[in-house]
């Protein structure tokens, strides 16, 4: 466990280089600094400032005999202030940028308008004392990492406007309970809720077609079922799920790509077999296998042999669908 905790600290890291703070504003109105977006059309961001308390954004700000517009939080503008508490948006803003409240360990509460339609890469990343996140109910799109870290959120409902949830975004939140995912979702890209050691019960929407890598790695699930949509499932997706009791892939005539380790670049003499590690460390008790699953290799369970329930010991019940062949 300790080595994805560590590539997720890493892949953070190098996400936070592509958003480097912002030192220098192009003014500053009320203690809030500002840079120019577009002279021509009177916009503007928040800039990266120090900041402590409550902060509310206006929609607009004048300078030198103009009015510009507030249209977006801008990259790293408080990233690191740890003692703002409380963060009032206008319904102006339109985009939240990459570690925009990055380690805003103090933040208790930000009330994201429906105005905001994008919410970059770490944007709220290691926002540590954060209980909930309403998200905009016209929010197309949530970047990586976005929410990582935030150990205290307990609950996300995801509007069914957002099509795309970047990889990792909720990975590290160990208080989530509850958490809502977009009916148009088609992609569970890897990391998304890797950690999330709270979270018993989620539903994958049926327009999903993948789950990507360590996805559920370490969440606190206890039972999932594969909608007939999936037709991939990454390695380590569902590692370390210890209460993971049932699992089922749902009836479909489509087959199902379940990934393997590849031990020793395919040496598959002695012991280096390919293994399949979705389930590593889960207690299975039963299973249900609606459809044909591809490059299963050497039976489902219990032998050395690289089966995908390998070393299920606890696993009582398995039972296939009239669609497997």
């Amino acid at each position: 466990m300790s080595y994805l905790r560590t590539k997720l600290v890493l892949v953070a890291m190098l996400l936070s280089f592509a958003f480097p703070p912002i030192f220098a504003a192009d003014f500053e109105v009320d203690g809030i600094s500002y840079n120019v977006i577009s002279l021509s059309d009177l916009t503007c961001e928040v800039a990266n400032g120090t900041y402590t308390g409550n902060i509310t954004i206006p929609s607009s700000v004048a300078y030198k005999n103009r009015t510009f517009s507030v249209i977006s939080i801008g990259a790293s503008a408080f990233e690191g202030c740890s003692e703002i508490t409380n963060v009032v948006i206008p319904q102006s803003v339109t985009k939240i940028k990459g570690c925009a409240f990055k380690d805003c360990v103090g933040l208790l509460n930000c009330e994201i308008p429906t105005s905001v339609i994008e919410i970059d890469s770490c944007a709220f990343y290691g926002c540590s004392n954060v209980t909930a996140i309403d998200i905009s109910s016209e929010c197309v799109s949530i970047g990586s990492y976005a929410f990582s870290g935030c150990s205290s959120l307990m609950e996300c409902a995801i509007p069914n406007s957002v099509t795309n949830i970047g990889s990792g975004a909720f990975s590290g939140c160990t208080s989530l309970k509850n958490v809502t995912l977009p009916l148009n979702l088609t992609e569970i890209q890897e990391k998304l809720f890797s950690y999330c050691s709270s979270l018993e019960d989620i539903l994958i929407p049926r327009r999903v077609v993948s789950i990507g890598e360590n996805a559920f790695y370490g969440v606190g699930i206890k039972k999932i079922s594969i909608p007939e949509s999936v037709t991939y499932i990454g390695k380590y997706a569902f590692n370390n799920c210890d209460n993971l009791i049932e699992f089922s892939l749902e009836d479909s005539d489509n087959s199902i790509y379940i990934d393997r380790d590849d031990n020793n670049n395919n040496n598959l003499t002695g012991n280096n077999y390919l293994i399949y590690k979705g389930f590593v460390d889960t207690n299975l008790k039963t299973v249900y296998i609606g459809r044909n699953v591809q490059s299963m290799k050497n039976g489902y369970y219990g032998s050395h042999s690289g089966g995908l329930f390998y070393e299920q010991r606890k696993l009582d019940k398995v039972t296939f669908g009239k669609k497997v062949t």
